[in-house]
């Protein structure tokens, strides 16, 4: 196992006995939704995002119905998070394909209407290392039981940046990330 995965690129979970939802974790390293000078390859994280949300499709036992994509908006001032909730608006929600989730309604969510959830975290500069410290309501033990029993009962997760820590706090696997960055980051010709 990658106990690192939290900067892996991209780490996929299966099903196991205890969760009948399947997550996908990118990492920090990995994955840059908006950058501040701008990206001439904007397209590929673009189409990486869809794809991730789009593989996990379970149409189950809704036949023929294709369940809708769930974006979980928190708080957030961050540029990152608040580009990729923009641009879940404009490929999902506005084409009738997803809607948008608070952190207190995810333990509400049925996840044959919403069998898949995307959750973008990118910390501010200096937030502390572990789970524990998310902000906007992430560490909330109502919101991290809500994600739990989300995927034990089948919903499945895109979990990118610092929201691979979740991974951990829900129980899906005992390894936390042991490798952790919440600086200012920098600029990268990949």
């Amino acid at each position: 196992h990658v106990q690192d995965y939290c900067c892996s690129g991209i780490v996929e979970f299966n099903a196991d006995a205890a969760f009948d939802g399947k997550i996908l974790a990118i990492g920090l390293s990995a994955y840059e939704f908006r950058q501040n000078t701008g990206n001439e390859f904007q397209a590929n994280i673009e189409l990486l995002t869809a794809n991730s949300i789009d593989y996990l499709v379970d149409c189950g036992p809704q036949g023929n119905v294709e369940p809708k994509a769930g974006f979980v908006l928190t708080e957030s001032a961050d540029d990152d998070d608040m580009a990729a909730a923009d641009w879940f608006i404009q490929n999902y929600v506005m084409k009738g394909q997803g809607i948008m989730v608070t952190p207190a309604e995810v333990a509400s969510l049925d996840r044959a209407k919403v069998s898949r959830l995307w959750l973008q975290c990118d910390l501010e500069d200096g937030t502390e290392f572990g789970w524990q410290n998310l902000p906007y309501g992430l560490a909330d033990n109502a919101f991290v039981e809500g994600l739990k029993k989300y995927v034990e009962d089948g919903g499945n997760l895109l979990l990118t940046k610092h929201a691979t820590q979740l991974v951990a706090a829900i129980g899906r696997t005992e390894y936390a990330p042991g490798i952790y960055g919440a600086g200012a980051g920098g600029e990268g010709g990949d």
